[in-house]
């Protein structure tokens, strides 16, 4: 209840309200609308810009974000091919929806729940350790951004190629194998690291005898 009563969430249903009823050009004065366009338009810059500075580069976990970032491609690719089978799309603008949307980037909005309910956490139930990790989220979602852009315009840039559903299936299991081969090799390069450290414990201890 203390989430819904937040003012970003009030907002946001109030808005879906008046847009639902059409009620937007009889309430609000049609300066009030182009108003809010233009601070809509200067929102978003100044979202990623406040993402961009709290981001600490030091304890960004990018091989872990990147391999969850690969999984999340692959299932969305697979996603995608389900949709255009199963509705089949009249238009191409349709079935590029269906596979741009998907690989969209992170949303704000968990990061900015899973904040609040660290702060009700600390305010109300007195825990020194927070439920979320909101630092990797936020590592998730900045990461998650350029790379979204990236897999769009190559999306845009071959519609062909990604409107047919065998292809998309194909490039989800492609992402999945290279997540598979890149599991291996953090898995094997763990236990090297493991297997030195022990090395190196067990030659000071002779060292020391």
């Amino acid at each position: 209840l203390t989430l819904i009563q937040e003012p970003a969430n009030l907002a946001l249903l109030l808005g879906l309200l008046i847009g639902a009823l059409n009620l937007g050009k009889t309430l609000i004065p049609e300066i009030v609308l182009q108003a809010l366009e233009r601070l809509a338009a200067c929102t978003t810059p100044m979202i990623l810009f406040f993402v961009g500075i709290s981001l600490k580069p030091k304890t960004l976990q990018l091989r872990k974000i990147l391999l969850i970032l690969l999984v999340r491609s692959a299932v969305g690719f697979w996603f995608s091919a389900a949709v255009l089978i199963l509705f089949k799309p009249d238009t191409l603008a349709e079935m590029l929806l269906a596979v741009v949307f998907p690989q969209s980037g992170c949303s704000l909005w968990p990061l900015l729940y899973a904040s609040q309910i660290n702060m009700l956490d600390q305010e109300q139930h007195r825990r020194t350790h927070p439920t979320f990790d909101t630092e990797f989220a936020l590592g998730l979602l900045t990461t998650s951004i350029p790379i979204s852009i990236g897999v769009n315009l190559i999306i845009f840039s071959n519609s062909e190629f990604f409107i047919l559903p065998s292809h998309l299936g194909l490039v989800g299991c492609i992402l999945l194998l290279l997540f598979s081969i890149a599991k291996g090799i953090n898995r094997e390069s763990g236990i090297g690291n493991r297997e030195s450290g022990i090395g190196k414990r067990e030659s000071g201890r002779e060292n020391r005898e």
